[in-house]
């Protein structure tokens, strides 16, 4: 399946997995947060969070496309949290169920103390399991077939995004305080701190009943969410990105048979001033981008720079063909395994193997690499997190599965490969996106979905790095206008 024939499958899996990530990441467990100010959170919560069974309607534009169940409850060594979740997800017309399910062990405090986190959509399976212990987190990542481990170092316990607001109303739900909590993400194996704000009281209407509710902020690198929670911490109606919500339901008002959301690629999708006329054969374009704080792009280099919001990007040259690398500095980050990029495994290295045995150059080996996903791996919308081991073994991807196959492949065929995200113009739209830049002693922008080497100009760094820094896109989405300034066609 080629790009010309089969445009629509481009984009989905990136922008998927920011979507639900903002709807729902702060109870499952899937938003890398960053350090901001406030008080911190890191006294002992003396509180009896009240326990119960949640369920929850995910609305969009009225049509109800999902719905969760929750259920936090006591034991003798703190609390228990489980949820599950369905959603049905339409990108680029394809419609898919993807099912999440949360089952942890919390503190007294509602800190961390074990978690196993899943999910599935359609053939693609992941788990993730972890637990506290000695003053770090021992993490295991299950998938296709495999499983891996980590440690990761905490100076105080985190939380689950999925007990920050029981802990927020166990502190105090008092009207302009704020909240500070180290927060651990399952699905990224991220780190940081989340801000949570009290805005105060009010009156909300859930169905026919109104009740009194606790309206707090959450702010997430400057993207503010609201969420209205009762007095122990328990959600009553929370607002995300695209038109969504999460409202408190009955067990039969949250089963009832779901539609399908619209279609989130193209909601997403950010329509420039004009179109650009021969997009593919340009050899530099220079845009603005509004709604970003210059201070967020990602730090100039020779493909793209940046002057305030004025980018210029051009096309790279290839480098000099040859059989060896001569790195510049050191490489070994862009050459070792990666929790989803799993350039270790047996059978990632068989077919790196495989594929460039008897390739003398580097050009020739990425080249070797690109045509063979070309041929074996079917472009098209995936909802799960990107794993290279799973796009191996299920044979098809979007984006994000291209990008983490081809950096798991390229570096068990030792050269040094990275993971950017970003925008990509299609159609008269830039689109969410994800490709990788490899270094052939010199580094150059390509796309294994799109089959480009070098990739485009139009392809736009916004982020560079696995799916936690590329989660520094998510405060864009819905934020950013674009203005094309100037460009020339190459010759």
């Amino acid at each position: 399946m080629t790009l010309i024939r089969s445009p629509k499958f481009m984009w989905g899996g990136l922008l998927c997995t920011l979507v639900f990530t903002v709807l729902l990441g702060r109870r499952l467990g899937l938003v890398d947060f960053p350090q901001r100010g406030g008080e911190p959170a890191t006294r002992p919560v003396l509180t009896t969070a009240a326990g119960g069974e949640r369920w929850m309607k995910i609305l969009q534009d009225g049509r109800q496309i999902g719905f969760s169940h929750s259920i936090l409850s006591r034991t003798t060594a703190g609390y228990a949290l489980e949820e599950k979740l369905a959603l049905r997800l339409n990108t680029m017309g394809l419609v898919q169920d993807l099912y999440l399910t949360y089952d942890a062990r919390l503190e007294e405090t509602l800190a961390l103390r074990s978690f196993r986190f899943a999910m599935r959509s359609g053939r693609f399976d992941i788990a993730i399991e972890g637990q506290m212990q000695h003053g770090g987190l021992i993490t295991r990542i299950e998938s296709s077939g495999t499983a891996k481990t980590a440690r990761l170092a905490f100076e105080t316990p985190p939380f689950l995004p999925a007990s920050i607001l029981p802990a927020v109303a166990a502190a105090g739900l008092v009207p302009g305080r704020s909240h500070r909590f180290p927060i651990f993400d399952p699905a990224t194996m991220g780190r940081g701190e989340v801000n949570v704000t009290v805005v105060g009281r009010t009156s909300l209407a859930v169905g026919p009943q109104t009740l009194d509710a606790h309206e707090v902020e959450l702010n997430y690198k400057g993207l503010r969410q609201r969420a209205w929670i009762d007095a122990a911490g328990s959600v009553l109606k929370e607002e995300g990105l695209l038109g969504l919500q999460q409202i408190r339901a009955t067990r039969e008002e949250a089963l009832k048979p779901l539609a399908a959301s619209s279609d989130l690629t193209r909601r997403a999708a950010v329509i420039p001033d004009r179109p650009i006329p021969n997009a593919g054969q340009l050899k530099w374009l220079r845009l603005r981008l509004d709604g970003i704080d210059p201070v967020r792009l990602p730090a100039s280099d020779l493909r793209q720079t940046h002057n305030g919001r004025e980018l210029v990007i051009r096309r790279e040259a290839l480098p000099a063909d040859q059989a060896a690398l001569v790195p510049s500095a050191d490489m070994s980050p862009y050459l070792t395994p990666a929790p989803m990029v799993q350039a270790d495994d047996p059978r990632i290295r068989e077919l790196a193997k495989e594929l460039t045995d008897g390739v003398d150059s580097l050009r020739g080996r990425i080249e070797a690499i690109m045509t063979w996903m070309a041929a074996n791996i079917e472009k098209r919308p995936v909802l799960s997190l990107p794993d290279a081991l799973n796009t191996l073994t299920q044979r098809m991807g979007d984006c994000n599965e291209h990008a983490v196959l081809l950096a798991a492949l390229a570096r068990a065929a030792g050269i040094p490969t990275q993971i950017e995200a970003g925008l990509v113009y299609q159609k008269g739209r830039f689109y969410y996106h994800a490709w990788n830049r490899v270094y052939l002693n010199g580094w150059v922008t390509v796309d294994a979905l799109m089959e480009q080497m070098p990739a485009d100009v139009t392809h736009v760094r916004l982020a560079r790095g696995d799916l936690a820094e590329q989660m520094e896109i998510l405060p864009l989405i819905g934020n950013l206008n674009i203005t094309i300034l100037e460009a020339e066609t190459a010759s």
